[in-house]
């Protein structure tokens, strides 16, 4: 990490581009989640009788919300990991500034 982090305390480009990358994964995770709670899907009525739906599309957002929290659940780790590095940083470059 060459870049350094400046008196605002912004981060470095590199821990940016990672925060971008974990709020892209999250707003996924989120997307996928909510397509699979949507209201699951009815049968039809073709000439006169009742066609069930196929037990695929039940099996598809099951996995939808599977995905949703996996991704969820990998990004917040991400995330805390990225909070500590950038913690450590910041303690790194206290010490070095002079009082």
């Amino acid at each position: 990490m060459a870049d350094t982090i400046n008196l605002a305390g912004n981060m470095p480009p590199e821990m940016m581009a990672e925060q971008q990358q974990l709020n892209r994964q999250q707003r996924m995770a989120d997307l996928l989640t909510q397509q699979g709670m949507q209201g699951l899907p009815s049968g039809s009525m073709v000439s006169g009788h009742f066609v069930p739906t196929s037990p695929f599309q039940h099996l598809a957002q099951i996995a939808n919300v599977a995905a949703g929290q996996y991704l969820g659940k990998k990004g917040d780790e991400q995330a805390l990991a990225l909070a500590q590095k950038l913690e450590k940083l910041k303690i790194l470059k206290s010490k070095q500034l002079p009082i």
